[in-house]
């Protein structure tokens, strides 16, 4: 579409669920890029994962997470343990539509009748994107507004197209919930592209030790030097801005006081997160 853009770099980000389709996008872009003469190729550079629900089958112990910052107990974590243990099992027989909808009993709730999930009644919390809020923000609204305005919908060519949710999309890719795409980003690390993983400290939907998990079970060629690669501090001016570990052409980043959407929660570290990954400076 833009021929004139193919020798730029391209750097794809993800956040969330969208970790997932970051890392489908660049596999998809190296595979072609090997049958493709040089002049079609695309110039992938790596893939920024924010908060990623990327590898489920490793990222899914969230009683354990709750537990140790004080919002379930002793009983309510056995019952996580289960519930996230037969997800598991459902996963392992690749039985897609029965593990979502155990990870949906879990945490979302988005699916399950009701709509309500083990993490809303055990903590009375309706959002898990930050454990300092029970309820989303404002803010999150906002967006409603500003894509009904005329100049907007003219911008982005909808007319009078009427907004609405989808359920019949939502159903549709509900059994991809517990699939994993951490084979791709394997293949991606060992093609040399660069894969910067991110986390906002307060998550709960992906806290920093279920990405933790996630990224202790890729294995890809230098897994053993970033096992072994010191963690280091990542300070913005004279603010503490979080936590870095990093090997070759992987990075692991905590950031402070930031939830599920680092970008919300903290613009200015956010920026300098990426502009730090694409400009290859370091951290």
């Amino acid at each position: 579409m833009f021929p004139e853009q193919r020798n730029r770099q391209l750097y794809i980000m993800g956040e969330s669920y969208g970790g997932k389709y970051a890392a489908s996008l660049a596999h998809k872009i190296t595979v072609e890029n090997g049958v493709l003469p040089p002049e079609h190729k695309i110039n992938l550079k790596g893939i920024g994962i924010g908060n990623g629900f990327c590898d489920p089958i490793n990222m899914i112990h969230w009683g354990d997470f709750l537990f140790t910052i004080g919002m379930a107990g002793y009983e309510e974590r056995d019952r996580f343990r289960e519930l996230a243990q037969a997800a598991r099992q459902q996963i392992k027989k690749e039985k897609w539509t029965l593990a979502a909808r155990l990870i949906d009993t879990i945490l979302g709730g988005v699916m399950t009748p009701g709509h309500t999930s083990m993490f809303t009644n055990v903590t009375a919390y309706n959002y898990y994107f930050n454990f300092r809020l029970p309820v989303e923000p404002k803010e999150f609204t906002y967006y409603f507004q500003f894509l009904d305005l005329i100049p907007v919908r003219e911008a982005i060519h909808v007319g009078k197209t009427v907004y609405h949710n989808s359920r019949k999309v939502q159903t549709k890719i509900f059994p991809d919930m517990g699939r994993s795409v951490k084979n791709k980003i394997e293949n991606l690390l060992n093609k040399g592209l660069k894969v910067l993983v991110y986390n906002g400290m307060l998550d709960i939907a992906v806290a920093y030790p279920l990405t933790e998990s996630f990224v202790d079970n890729l294995e890809w060629e230098h897994k053993e030097g970033f096992d072994a690669a010191p963690r280091w501090q990542w300070k913005f001016g004279a603010e503490m801005a979080g936590y870095v570990k990093e090997h070759k052409n992987l990075g692991l980043v905590l950031v402070r006081n930031a939830g599920h959407l680092v970008p919300f929660d903290q613009p200015v570290l956010g920026f300098d997160l990426v502009n730090r990954f694409t400009s290859s400076k370091m951290f």
